[in-house]
C-alpha cells in the first residue's frame, strides 16, 4: 500500500476511534465511587448473572460485595469488576 506525503496508515480503519458500544474487549476507563479511575480493557460480561436485581454476599459482618457486570483487566495486570454507569468507552490503544 502506498500513502502520500499527509496520508495514514491504517489497516482496519478504526485506529484510534472509540467503539459505539461496551462488549468483552473493548477498551474502558472504569470510575471508581471515589472518583479515582484505571483503564483497561474488558474480558467478561456478568449480564447474565448480574441482571436487574442486585445481587449481594455478606464476606463477614463488616464487608458486603455485590456482583458487577463487567470484568476488567487493567492496564496495571490487575482486574476490576464494574457496572454500566462507572465504564466509559476509550479508544484502542496504539501498537507498540
Amino acid at each position: 500500500m502506498s500513502t502520500t506525503e499527509n496520508e495514514s496508515v491504517d489497516d482496519d480503519g478504526a485506529h484510534g476511534e472509540t467503539p459505539d458500544e461496551v462488549t468483552v474487549a473493548a477498551r474502558v476507563r472504569v470510575t471508581f465511587d471515589d472518583g479515582s479511575t484505571k483503564e483497561g480493557e474488558i474480558v467478561d460480561d456478568f449480564a447474565d448473572l448480574a441482571g436487574d436485581t442486585t445481587v449481594e454476599t455478606r464476606i463477614d459482618d463488616e464487608h458486603t460485595v455485590r456482583l458487577r457486570r463487567w470484568a476488567i483487566s487493567t492496564d496495571d495486570h490487575g482486574i476490576v469488576f464494574a457496572d454500566d454507569d462507572a465504564v466509559e468507552l476509550i479508544a484502542p490503544r496504539s501498537p507498540m
